[in-house]
């Protein structure tokens, strides 16, 4: 059933182009404001409050998938779940915006690249030499974060591990503007979890993309940092990611606009990958 689920939210996030515009988190904020005013009085939490308050949300989309699954042969559990990992992807729009970039490259319109850019990542070079470098970057490590890692969670913890990792990620503005404001410590350790959620999945992609490129000089980066912190998961990726294409990750060289496509390439591969493997490990469950 899982692989079922993956393979249509995959062919649709891939191949369309409407995810980001029904994934809306607006009540997130509401949520965690309500949260914020019941458990910021208690100590207790240690700057761990708003992900406690995210686990009663968490077991509420875990029983309803175990729920609806009783019923009717699964197939409400199955559209259920399928909602939800759709709905977890992203959030926003990865392969067809690259498409877009790449389009308005090869037409040679520097400014409707340069809006594509700024709405793939959040922070694009003031210089235009620098951009496909960015962008580059930006699909090896935003991958994992929008697809490969929530694939990993899904596998592990069904919908419910899901959720719990999307609205982690979704955290991470909240926290940034309460550190900003100096509001208390509500969401203090909220991106650490995250990051922790990361740490991996990100080894396991950046395998794959070593593995399905220059893999002799990719590898032993990969060797190096797989056992490195937490905060390394977004290098591991970057890093493994640009040699297996044949690009040092330290030159301060401009990299080609023609790399942006063969990134997308590898994320194409890496996806076929996990693919295989989700399929092999339900095949054997299902014998055993």
């Amino acid at each position: 059933m899982k692989l079922i689920i993956i393979l249509i939210c995959l062919a649709v996030e891939r191949f369309l182009a409407f995810g980001p515009k029904i994934r809306c988190f607006k009540c997130v904020e509401p949520y965690m404001n309500l949260g914020k005013v019941w458990m910021e009085k208690l100590p207790v939490w240690f700057g761990f409050a708003a992900v406690v308050w995210l686990i009663p949300f968490v077991i509420v989309v875990g029983l309803l998938e175990w729920i609806l699954g009783c019923f009717w042969y699964g197939i409400l559990g199955l559209l259920f779940s399928l909602a939800i990992l759709f709905y977890c992807l992203g959030p926003k729009e990865l392969f067809q915006t690259v498409k877009s970039y790449q389009k308005a490259l090869k037409s040679k319109d520097e400014d409707k690249a340069r809006e594509v850019a700024n709405e793939l990542m959040e922070e694009c070079p003031h210089d235009a030499a620098a951009v496909p470098g960015a962008v580059s970057t930006e699909i090896l490590v935003g991958a994992n974060q929008r697809i490969f890692t929530v694939l990993f969670w899904f596998m592990v913890g069904g919908a419910a591990a899901a959720v719990f990792y999307r609205m982690l990620c979704q955290l991470k503005p909240l926290a940034k503007q309460a550190k900003a404001e100096k509001s208390g410590d509500f969401y203090k350790y909220a991106p650490c979890v995250a990051v922790a959620f990361d740490w991996i999945p990100a080894r396991i992609t950046a395998f794959f993309y070593s593995l399905l490129g220059y893999f002799t000089a990719s590898f032993p980066i990969w060797r190096k940092l797989v056992l490195s912190g937490f905060d390394k998961s977004k290098m591991i990726l970057r890093d493994c990611g640009l040699q297996s294409l044949s690009i040092d990750p330290k030159s301060s060289d401009p990299v080609d606009p023609k790399v942006v496509g063969q990134s997308l390439d590898l994320v194409d591969r890496t996806l076929i990958v996990y693919l295989v493997i989700v399929a092999v490990l339900v095949l054997v469950l299902h014998l055993a």
